[in-house]
Order: structure tokens, then C-alpha cells, then sequence
């Protein structure tokens, strides 16, 4: 007969089928490091190891985002770093460099600007798996046309050099004279005058001043503006002056000044006192007609070439792009907006989403920092726009004005070049995105806190200790060896083996 301890059901093979299932369990336990397969076999560590993985999987997407958002700032930071070498470079050089033409018409300045100007559209280019980081919230975009396209043009597209061209026509019009008129004297009579009223190109008289004796000075009056010099039987003093100040197209002023004297000729800035009044009002229409085709030359051309600079470069999403209208462009009265098929965008990104708002990036619960960027922001679009200024220009070493037009545009462009005057510098956008990637990798530094306690929680949750599991196995082991052994032998056991 079959002894009872050992029929299937009794009480050492249930035993044994338990030792079996708990040497299972901790054999899972030993190949995973974890209590159970599923959370049900936690027991009631369950809802917390729940929670902590839901934490640790958030912590994960936005140390992911930071990771992301790094190493564009990064490559932003490089790109704005560069931008500040290239105009740096040119500034230091353009304070030191002497006015020497080549065959070109261009300085070693001109040189350097152009050579410079190319290399900051290829940093404002600067890309991160396919993404334009100054695009601004069209990151798909290049958005920065060639350094070519931007001072020469594309096709029918004019450039830069085509727009300060015109521009330098409307302003100085088409006697050299800066759209003033200055009729032949009248008896003792000389006036100038704005040839028209109310277009923004050439001179605009804004005053006079005068110390000259027996003179009759009045305006600027009436539309368009004129002023009006009366000489009278009491002539000028050798020495005595009148200076006529006049607004510039880019917000600049200068002054307009001549010199009474008795030398024949005059010589620069003078206007000859002659034998009467009828007599010195000739000279001195002849006088102030040099004068003003002379500072025309000088001044209002290197301003002219700022203005055009500013409205080519200087556009949004409601006001395009400006042109003057025509041709003729010597006579013109008005500036049409530019269209893409007449001119070069120099910008393409988006003109709509404010810079840093362009692009943002979930750091944390409730934070959401903003580390866009956008190449037509006031410093960086001020940075190009001055470096092609200084590119585009021309100098003839033939004529005696154009190294005092070189001198003016270097007074223009120096301070605007450094960010001086208050103009902004790409140091203020590197600055603004420096605190943003600061305040990132304050996040990432605490994320990987928060994450290394989870993660410590969430072990001590679900995990187990290896080498006690592995002592628990070796116990069952040996009792499940022994339980065998036994069944074994009862197995064999028969009555008269008993007996």
C-alpha cells in the first residue's frame, strides 16, 4: 500500500509544489532585481511605485527638452560670440586704418567689412538638426539671404548697392546741390531754398545764423522753406560769418557756413566782400553754392548712404522695405515700398512672434522658458546692417571730397558699430540668452536631484536585496533538496521493508 504523506495531494508534495513556486519567485527576483512582474506583487508599495514612476518619467522628458535645448544655446552662444569677434575686429581696425584707395575704389576696410559681412550670415545661418536657430519661430527657413545677394542683388532683385545708389541721386539731386535751390542774386538780394516741399530727400533748412554787418537775414519761412540774405550799403567785416544749419536724411545736422573776406578768391568756406552790396550779394550766391555742393558731396552723401542702409535693412511684418520712387530718382518726391520681386529680403525668418518667445521649452511644472531668437533683432540686424554699409562703399581717390566722405561715414559708423549712442549691441542678446541657459541648467540641476531620489525611492519600493534573496534561494534550495530526498525514500518504503 502507498504510504498517505506522499500520494499526490498530500501533505510533502504540496509542500514541495511550495518550495518550487517561492524558489521561482526568488529566481525573478535574482534576474530582475525586483520584487515582482507586476505592481500586484508589491503588495502595498504599489500606489507609490505608481507615483514615482510617473515623476521619473516627466523628469525624464524635460531632462531630455534641457539636453535639447543645450546644445542649441550652445551653438547660439558660439554664433553670437563669433558675431562679436567680427565686429570687434572691424572696429579696431576701422579706428586705426588709413584712407588709402585701391584700383576698386575700396579701402582695406571695405576689404575687411566684406570678408566680415559674410561671415555673420553664416553664423546668423547657424543650424541644429535641421533647425535655423535665428529664424525665429520659422526654424525651417534660412533666414539670411548670401552676403552676395544682400550688396549686389539676385536678378531683377536689387541689393544694397542699388538702393543706396539711388537714394544718394534723390538726395543730391540732380545739380550735386542737395535739392536746394540757390537762384542768381537780385541786386543786393541772395536767398537758397528746399526745391520742393515735402519730400524726405537732400537738405532741410532748419535756422541760420549770422553776424554779418549791415545784413539782413530772415527764415527759414514759407513752403517750401527759404532763406533770404539782403545785403546793404553797410558792407560785411572781413571775418564775420553766416552758418545755415540743415537736417540730414539719416536724423544727423550740419551746418552750412561761409566766412566773409576781402581775398580774391575767397578760397574754401569764404565769399568775397566786393565793392558794393549788389556786388557782395553775387559773390556770396556764388560762395554758397560751392559751399553747398561741397558739404552735399561730404555729408549728405554718407548720410544718404545711412538712410538707405536703414530702409533696406530696417523692415517688419507691416512696413516692408523702402525704395525711392522712380526713376527718375534725381527729381523723385516719395519712397514705395519694396516688393520681393524688386528687392532683396535680407531677412526671410519670421517677422511676427517676438524673438524670445519664438522658441520655448518646458523645463519643470509650471516653467516654461522662452530662448528664441530672431537674426532681424535690433543688434544682430545692426551688426549686419553696418558691416555692409562699410562693404558697399565706394571712395574715388581723384576726387578731394570723397576722403572727408570716408571720415564722415566712419563718424557715423563707428558708434553704431560698437553699440554706442545707445544703439544695441549683440553683446545684449548674448547676455539675455546667458540668463536663460543659466536658469536651464538650474533646472537640470535640480531635476537630476529630484531624479536620483526617485530613483533611490523607487529601489527601495520595488526592488529587493540581491544577497539576501540569493541566501533565501540557497535555503529553499537545500530544503527542496531535502524534501526529494525524503519523498524518495518513502517512496521505496513498503510494508515489509517496515517490519
Amino acid at each position: 500500500m502507498a504510504v498517505s504523506t506522499i500520494r499526490p495531494g498530500g501533505a510533502l508534495p504540496v509542500h514541495i509544489q511550495e518550495l518550487k513556486q517561492q524558489m521561482a519567485e526568488l529566481q525573478v527576483q535574482l534576474g530582475t532585481g525586483r520584487k515582482a512582474t507586476t505592481y500586484g506583487g508589491i503588495g502595498s508599495g504599489r500606489s507609490l511605485a505608481l507615483e514615482l514612476r510617473g515623476q521619473i518619467a516627466r523628469i525624464e522628458s524635460y531632462m531630455t527638452t534641457i539636453t535639447l535645448v543645450d546644445l542649441r544655446l550652445n551653438v547660439m552662444d558660439g554664433a553670437l560670440s563669433g558675431m562679436q569677434d567680427v565686429v570687434g575686429t572691424l572696429h579696431g581696425a576701422w579706428l586705426i586704418a588709413p584712407y588709402e584707395t585701391g584700383s576698386d575704389g575700396r579701402t582695406q576696410i571695405q576689404h575687411t567689412a566684406e570678408a566680415g559681412l559674410s561671415q555673420l550670415v553664416q553664423l546668423l545661418n547657424s543650424e541644429v538638426n535641421g533647425r535655423y536657430l535665428f529664424a525665429g519661430r520659422d526654424s525651417e527657413t534660412r533666414p539670411v539671404a548670401s552676403d552676395r545677394a544682400i550688396l549686389e542683388g539676385e536678378g531683377a532683385r536689387a541689393g544694397l548697392r542699388q538702393v543706396v545708389s539711388e537714394r544718394a541721386a534723390a538726395d543730391l539731386g540732380s545739380d550735386g546741390l542737395g535739392r536746394l535751390a540757390v537762384p542768381a542774386a537780385v541786386g543786393s538780394a541772395a536767398s537758397v531754398a528746399e526745391d520742393a516741399a515735402g519730400h524726405p530727400f537732400g537738405f532741410k533748412l532748419a535756422g541760420v545764423t549770422s553776424s554779418l554787418t549791415g545784413t539782413s537775414v530772415t527764415g527759414p519761412a514759407g513752403a517750401p522753406a527759404t532763406i533770404d540774405v539782403v545785403f546793404s550799403a553797410t558792407l560785411p567785416v572781413a571775418g564775420e560769418e553766416i552758418a545755415i544749419q540743415v537736417a540730414l536724411p539719416d536724423g544727423t545736422s550740419r551746418e552750412i557756413r561761409l566766412v566773409a573776406t576781402t581775398a580774391v578768391p575767397p578760397g574754401a568756406g569764404g565769399f568775397t566782400i566786393g565793392a558794393d552790396e549788389n556786388t557782395t550779394a553775387a559773390n556770396f550766391e556764388t560762395a554758397l553754392r560751392t559751399e553747398i555742393g561741397r558739404v552735399a558731396a561730404i555729408e549728405l552723401r554718407a548720410a544718404s548712404a545711412v538712410q538707405a542702409a536703414n530702409e533696406f535693412f530696417d523692415f517688419d511684418a507691416a512696413t516692408p522695405p523702402q525704395r525711392v520712387a522712380g526713376p527718375p530718382f534725381d527729381s523723385a518726391t516719395s519712397v514705395v515700398d519694396a516688393t520681393a520681386a524688386d528687392t532683396v529680403f535680407w531677412y526671410r525668418g519670421d517677422l511676427v512672434t517676438p524673438a524670445r518667445e519664438s522658441a520655448l521649452a518646458r523645463v519643470d511644472e509650471g516653467r516654461t522658458i522662452g530662448y528664441g531668437a530672431r537674426a532681424d533683432e535690433a543688434a544682430l540686424r545692426n551688426a549686419v546692417k553696418q558691416v555692409a554699409l562699410i562693404a558697399v562703399s565706394r571712395f574715388d581717390a581723384s576726387l578731394g571730397t570723397d576722403q572727408e566722405r570716408y571720415e564722415a561715414l566712419k563718424a557715423r559708423g563707428l558708434p553704431a558699430l560698437s553699440g554706442g549712442a545707445g544703439a544695441a549691441a549683440v553683446s545684449d542678446v548674448a547676455t539675455e540668452l546667458a540668463h536663460r541657459h543659466i536658469a536651464i541648467n538650474a533646472a537640470r540641476d535640480r531635476h537630476r536631484e529630484t531624479l536620483a531620489f526617485a530613483e533611490g525611492t523607487l529601489d527601495a519600493t520595488e526592488g529587493v536585496d540581491l544577497e539576501e534573496t540569493g541566501v533565501r534561494f540557497l535555503r529553499l534550495q537545500t530544503q527542496l533538496q531535502a524534501s526529494f530526498e525524503t519523498t524518495a525514500i518513502l517512496a521505496r518504503l513498503t510494508l515489509v521493508n517496515f517490519l
